[in-house]
């Protein structure tokens, strides 16, 4: 049965900025219609599913619940504008969580054996001196501050540098491109990017620091300096992205 303002709501931002929101909403999924069908404006529809065991039982049939061609609710609008950007592709980037197998096997085991639990630990001391510059900078501003942009934003990216084994110089330029993808949807985000393009120049990869510390990063084999990323003439902006499965 279709209800509108239901399915408005699943696909809705604002209501993920409301956990007292979030959480009636979902629990009456559960309790009525665990495995809902969901068609709201300005999207194609898709399959929401609401109850833990299900999500786990969908997670274990990769064969049968694929990943691509569409792995974030995007509008039908912004669905179109990727499309065009990329000529034809239905995404702007393809990484694991793009991937079905074969690809994702072969493209996982290239760093596989790195994120083992005895290779993890040699980092545990790098990890814990990141951890402690960020609650003493939190200290350090006092009794205020933007949690998000002074605080949250450094730890995780400062550990995928650590992993990748690229240098601190990067940090900016790799905050940036992260920030322009994922937040792609927010107006601040935006501000003084360009129009939402991002210059190819950000995405070449550092090389040399990554054969010099190839013994010690995930990335054995360092990317040609060839390489380059075509930036299309207008980057969409996508909106967060939203629970559910698509059909």
């Amino acid at each position: 049965m279709l209800d509108r303002p239901l399915d408005n709501a699943i696909a809705d931002h604002k209501t993920y900025g409301s956990v007292d929101a979030q959480h009636r909403l979902f629990a009456g999924l559960r309790r009525d219609d665990p495995v809902h069908w969901t068609q709201p404006d300005g999207y194609r529809p898709f399959w929401t599913i609401s109850k833990y065991a299900d999500i786990v039982e969908i997670e274990r049939q990769a064969d049968r619940f694929i990943n691509q061609p569409r792995t974030k609710l995007l509008s039908i609008d912004f669905e179109t504008r990727v499309k065009e950007a990329m000529s034809g592709k239905p995404m702007l980037v393809r990484t694991l969580p793009q991937m079905d197998n074969p690809d994702h096997s072969k493209y996982q085991k290239l760093t596989h054996a790195w994120f083992q639990p005895r290779h993890i630990r040699t980092l545990s001391e790098r990890m814990e001196a990141l951890a402690k510059e960020s609650v003493d900078r939190l200290c350090a501003i006092g009794g205020e501050c933007d949690f998000y942009n002074d605080i949250a934003i450094y730890y995780p990216l400062r550990v995928v540098m650590t992993i990748l084994g690229l240098p601190p110089e990067d940090e900016a330029r790799l905050l940036k491109i992260t920030q322009a993808y994922f937040g792609g949807g927010d107006p601040e985000m935006q501000k003084g990017r360009n129009g939402g393009r991002i210059p190819r120049t950000m995405l070449r990869p550092s090389s040399r620091h990554r054969r010099s510390t190839a013994s010690r990063s995930a990335i054995s084999k360092p990317i040609p300096t060839t390489w380059r990323w075509r930036a299309p003439a207008t980057t969409p902006r996508a909106p967060p992205s939203r629970a559910g499965c698509s059909p």
